[in-house]
């Protein structure tokens, strides 16, 4: 993709000038800006580049890198802390780890360089998110083993739990392809590939302990997940439930959609709320407490 590829050349590009930074401090060498500044506002870029997985979104990465690029707010908020952390350090202890004299103008290196990736990337997931096309088609028993496979993936592991055999996704999952079954599988589809799946089901009568107390026919429920977690942070999942809600709302009988991730999983909440849902309530379900969220007709929110 262009983007990705703008971003490998950016990756680079910083890549470069810290080493040459670096190299001309090494040697002793005064080069005015560039030896003064020129590091702190090419290197916090390019850790946002990195932890981001802009260049390389397929990438694997370790626990905290993965948590730390979670959202744009979250690894330009957590890399300025550091390098503030680290100047600030020097106030107090200026032969210490970072060794140096404190200097406020190396805050605001820091800060500018940040602000110029996270407003590139928030950018990149609107572009994203407002020119993509998705599409969906009915889960067939056919895609009960790819379906399987997406679900032994580690960041669909964390919230849908412990990867299934094939036998028990055939068995929880193939009723999800009959006809009149009230709840419906969906693959979902990027520009004609798959991209994730999604579910909707009657909210009233769903049984088993789920939602005992709806009285609404019109209510639907959906469950979603992106299969590759490259895709995660881009914005591709508020704009897989955006057109799938919109789906939904062709539908007269259907008066609203809810859902009802974790509240801890914080890149869900965020995802939904982008898409137009608000958050209602905590709610104890069969599978342990749910934020409860909604989105009624005409509450969908374009791509932001």
């Amino acid at each position: 993709m262009r983007s990705e590829r703008a971003w490998r050349l950016a990756y680079w590009l910083l890549f470069a000038m810290f080493v040459t930074t670096a190299a001309l401090n090494m040697a002793g060498l005064s080069a005015g800006f560039f030896t003064s500044y020129a590091a702190d506002l090419f290197v916090p870029a390019w850790l946002y580049i990195v932890v981001r997985r802009l260049a390389d979104p397929g990438r694997p990465q370790n626990p905290l890198l993965r948590f730390l690029g979670r959202s744009p707010e979250l690894a330009a908020g957590s890399l300025f802390g550091a390098s503030a952390l680290s100047e600030v350090s020097q106030i107090v202890w200026p032969k210490g780890l970072f060794a140096g004299t404190f200097d406020p103008l190396d805050l605001v290196a820091y800060a500018a360089g940040l602000l110029v990736c996270y407003v590139a990337d928030r950018m990149q997931q609107r572009r994203t998110a407002a020119g993509t096309t998705i599409t969906f088609r009915p889960l067939t028993r056919g895609d009960l083993p790819l379906l399987c496979e997406w679900l032994g993936r580690p960041h669909v592991v964390e919230w849908w739990g412990s990867a299934p055999s094939l036998a028990e996704v055939e068995s929880e999952y193939g009723p999800l392809t009959e006809a009149g079954s009230s709840t419906l599988g969906f693959i979902a589809f990027l520009e004609g590939r798959p991209m994730g799946f999604i579910q909707s089901y009657v909210v009233l009568g769903s049984g088993d302990g789920w939602w005992e107390g709806e009285t609404d026919p019109g209510a639907r429920g959906i469950d979603q997940f992106l299969a590759d977690g490259a895709h995660l942070g881009r914005g591709l999942g508020s704009a897989m439930v955006r057109a799938f809600v919109q789906r939904l709302f062709l539908d007269p009988a259907v008066t609203r959609v809810q859902t009802d991730p974790s509240p801890e999983n914080d890149r869900a909440i965020r995802s939904y709320s982008r898409a137009g849902f608000q958050p209602r309530e905590v709610v104890e379900t069969p599978d342990g407490p749910a934020l409860l969220m909604f989105c009624e007709r005409g509450a969908l929110l374009p791509p932001r």
